[in-house]
């Protein structure tokens, strides 16, 4: 878990050392005792505590730009369709 911690976006090949540590990722991803949200669990709550400690907070997706210009920002609409800040 640490070494997927250090590199959240790496693949489960690239976080794993060899072979036989990426089977087992995968055996116990693939377990159905195991489940997503149960693993995800500690990170929303430590997420929520995190967020507390602020007035606002920013929850911006992927797609989401961000430009900040004297705090003077307005939504607009991404060609995508996607909502993005601008100022």
């Amino acid at each position: 878990m640490e070494r997927f911690a250090a590199k959240p976006t790496a693949s489960i090949p690239m976080a794993c050392q060899g072979g036989s540590e990426t089977i087992a990722t995968y055996r116990f991803l693939g377990n159905d005792e195991v489940d997503w949200s149960d693993i995800m669990a500690p990170h929303y709550a430590q997420t929520r505590q995190r967020m507390g400690a602020h007035e606002g907070v920013l929850c911006l997706q992927d797609t989401t730009a961000y430009v900040r210009q004297d705090l003077n920002l307005h939504l607009r609409k991404h060609d995508s369709g996607t909502d993005a800040l601008t100022h």
